[in-house]
C-alpha cells in the first residue's frame, strides 16, 4: 500500500461548524438594531443564511417573528416658521420676503 492510502485510511475527519444568525432588535419597536454572528447581550431571533447576507433594514420583529414591510415614501408640504420662504402663488419660487415658509414632512407607515 502506498502512502497516499495510508494517509487517507488514518485522517480524521473536520467537523463542520454550524452558525447561528442572528437579528439583534429594540424590543419596543420591533426594529433591527444589527445582524451578528456572536453572543451579544440584547433581544434576538435566530434567522436563515440569506436574510442574514441581504440585512434589510425594512422589517419588523412582532411577537418574535420577521414581518417584511413595505415602505412608502409619502410627505407633504406644511407651512413651518423659519424654513424656506417661497412666493404664495407658487412654491417653486423662493423669495426673500412676503412669502409663505414651508417645509417638507415625511409620513411612514
Amino acid at each position: 500500500m502506498s502512502n497516499f492510502f495510508e494517509a487517507l485510511a488514518n485522517r480524521t475527519p473536520v467537523k463542520q461548524v454550524q452558525h447561528e444568525y442572528r437579528l439583534y432588535y429594540d424590543k419596543e419597536s420591533g426594529k433591527p438594531l444589527f445582524y451578528s454572528m456572536e453572543d451579544k447581550e440584547g433581544d434576538y431571533v435566530v434567522i436563515d443564511k440569506q436574510t442574514y447576507a441581504e440585512s434589510p433594514s425594512s422589517i419588523r420583529v412582532i411577537n418574535g417573528r420577521i414581518e417584511k414591510f413595505v415602505f412608502r415614501d409619502i410627505s407633504k408640504l406644511v407651512p413651518k416658521e423659519g424654513t424656506i420662504n417661497c412666493h404664495p402663488d407658487d412654491i417653486t419660487v423662493i423669495v426673500s420676503e412676503n412669502g409663505t415658509n414651508w417645509s417638507r414632512k415625511q409620513y411612514e407607515y
